[in-house]
């Protein structure tokens, strides 16, 4: 699967203050994504739980296709929570320098 922001390349813009814009609302859509497929997980969750405690231990077909999308959906929740579009701070360069 192609990254969605794959062809994002803010180096090269000549407005500053578009390339911000344009940050943020990647960033908020980013979010929104993650909010999303969070309150399906834990829907999914929901029904897996309630469903187990009624059939017993071991899980049914459609159980474990929920527990396979619960899994898919977890990942992708933690790549979209460490994924960031803002560039990255320089290292070399440290906030906290001190003059000697």
């Amino acid at each position: 699967m192609r990254h969605p922001f794959a062809d994002l390349d803010t180096r090269g813009d000549p407005d500053p203050m578009f390339t911000a814009r344009r940050l943020r609302a990647l960033n908020e859509a980013r979010q929104k994504m993650v909010v999303s497929d969070t309150e399906k997980l834990l829907r999914l969750a929901k029904e897996v739980s309630a469903e187990a405690q009624v059939t017993g231990a071991k899980p049914t077909a459609a159980q474990s296709v929920k527990i396979a999308e619960i899994e898919k959906l977890a990942h992708r929740v933690k790549q979209k929570m460490i994924e960031s579009l803002a560039d990255p701070p320089m290292l070399s360069q440290s906030p906290y320098s001190v003059d000697r």
